[in-house]
């Protein structure tokens, strides 16, 4: 006769071992499920989360959608930190789509809290490749008057000539304070062949004032004369040449877009969309009421023909 004490002994510890364990973890120390908020993650994985709604707002325009995702990052949601995330993409090499999807979700959230032209603030500028010193960063605080008024309709080839002129001969006309002087030609770079024409100039000219010295100012507008954020701005000089987006200053307006010029620099930009070059572009040399000299500053406005 075979003893099956044993055998039985071990299934009942068995069993037991089993049922005080599930009591355990169903009763004494249930599971709870580990919710991380997007302010928890990581800097890369809030850098994800911005992407992720940037591109899903680049796909469905869904300001609200895009709005209510963000607040859960709280500070790093905002029109800000899109933006700076942008120029940090765009410095890293990231893709192009990339930096324009937070340039635009930027520029949209803007437009919803201001419900208006956003003011002028930029508090950044990309500088140019082979500087040997960092320039300072320029935070005016106001937006100086246009000097001629951008048509409502898109230009004919004549008038364009017509509106360019004026501009650059209004814009000549400084206060009696300063007065320019002329500034040393450099040798720049050759203009960059134009790939088809999808935007036209509609204003070039120059000014002086303090607060934005050697600042060239870039405006980019579509067929209705909408700021058009995102578009690519290719500016090239004597040794090397640059891309740099509107949008990604979004309080200085979402077609809108500067870099800080070298002092006596020559540079060329067109448009990476399609546009015509516009050449010889430099820092006008001014003269301050006190008799010291500095370079002003160049704007250029396109537009979506």
């Amino acid at each position: 006769m075979k003893n099956n004490g044993g055998n039985l002994y071990i299934l009942t510890a068995a069993v037991l071992g089993l049922t005080v364990g599930l009591f355990a973890s169903l009763v004494l120390w249930p599971a709870r499920s580990a919710e991380i908020s997007p302010r928890e993650l990581s800097l890369d994985g809030q850098n994800s989360y911005r992407v992720l709604i940037a591109r899903a707002y680049a796909a469905n325009g869904d300001n609200g959608r895009a709005a209510s995702r963000l607040s859960l990052l709280d500070a790093g949601g905002s029109p800000a930190a899109l933006s700076a995330q942008a120029q940090q993409a765009l410095a890293a090499g990231r893709p192009q789509e990339e930096a324009e999807a937070l340039a635009r979700l930027a520029a949209g959230l803007v437009g919803d809290e201001t419900g208006a032209s956003p003011t002028f603030s930029p508090s950044f500028t990309v500088q140019p490749a082979g500087s040997a010193t960092p320039e300072p960063t320029l935070s005016p605080t106001a937006l100086p008057p246009t000097e001629t008024a951008v048509p409502t309709t898109a230009p004919s080839a004549t008038a364009t000539s017509t509106a360019t002129a004026t501009a650059v001969s209004t814009a000549t006309a400084i206060p009696p304070s300063h007065t320019p002087v002329p500034a040393t030609p450099v040798k720049s770079a050759t203009p960059p062949p134009a790939s088809g024409s999808h935007f036209t100039l509609v204003e070039r000219s120059t000014e002086c004032d303090r607060a934005l010295e050697r600042l060239l100012r870039v405006e980019i507008q579509d067929s209705r004369g909408n700021p058009f954020p995102g578009q690519g701005i290719e500016i090239s000089w004597q040794d090397g040449m640059q891309v740099f987006y509107t949008g990604l200053k979004p309080r200085a307006g979402s077609g809108y877009a500067d870099f800080l010029l070298q002092p006596g620099g020559i540079y060329n930009i067109r448009l990476v969309a399609g546009s015509e070059t516009v050449a010889g572009l430099a820092a006008p040399q001014c003269r301050a009421a006190d008799g010291s000299l500095y370079e002003g500053s160049v704007k250029v406005v396109f537009r979506e023909k």
